[in-house]
């Protein structure tokens, strides 16, 4: 790529990456050669006015010199992993990203906790659905649908904290419950709810 515009970088975006790592190497010798640059971003951070408790969002490129600016005022960082199917993918995400503060030379905890926020299930019925049907027969107790806007269905199990999307293909989406029992408990209510209203 020889142009870098927004919207350059939109039209080819599969290249962006590669052509970020190309780019980024430069950047790194460029800030390694500056002396001053560590304390310029400092004092970017310092004008923010953290006052500890934001989320950081660090992608883990570059030389992480604005990684260290930014935990200096955030002490007791967080890390978020999102896309995992299991467990195992979860420790080894966060085992990757601790090695990588570490290498910048930030001190962290020796024992780390990986607390579930979000479980995203997917679920297909295997049969198509009229979510008008459906939508009327829950009496829009806790559903919302409005085609117009969304295709979907939207159930809300309040005792759960479980948001369904309900789609005509058959698929439902379980999202917002800490564990898989629950996930499971929140489809089987939905599958029972449809069933009921001769729906499925």
């Amino acid at each position: 790529m020889s142009d870098y515009t927004p919207d350059a970088l939109i039209q080819n975006k599969k290249e962006v990456p590669s052509e970020f790592n190309t780019i980024a190497k430069r950047y790194d010798l460029a800030t390694s050669l500056s002396q001053g640059y560590q304390q310029d971003l400092q004092t970017s951070v310092d004008r923010i006015n953290l006052i500890g408790n934001e989320y950081l969002a660090d992608l883990c490129c570059g030389t992480g010199k604005s990684t260290i600016a930014c935990l200096n005022n955030l002490p007791n960082g967080k890390v978020i992993c999102t896309g995992a199917k299991k467990i195992e993918d979860i420790e080894y995400s966060l085992k990757e990203v601790v090695n990588r503060i570490k290498s910048i030379g930030v001190k962290t905890k020796t024992k780390t906790n990986i607390e579930i926020q979000n479980i995203v299930a997917l679920f297909e019925l295997e049969k198509e659905l009229n979510l008008s049907i459906i939508s009327k027969g829950l009496m829009l107790e806790n559903t919302s649908y409005e085609p117009d806007q969304f295709p979907g269905l939207v159930y809300n199990i309040e005792e759960l904290g479980a948001i369904l999307l309900i789609f005509s293909t058959g698929k439902i989406i379980c999202t917002g419950v800490k564990n898989f029992e629950d996930a499971s408990k929140a489809i089987e209510i939905i599958k029972d709810k449809i069933s009921s209203i001769s729906a499925l």
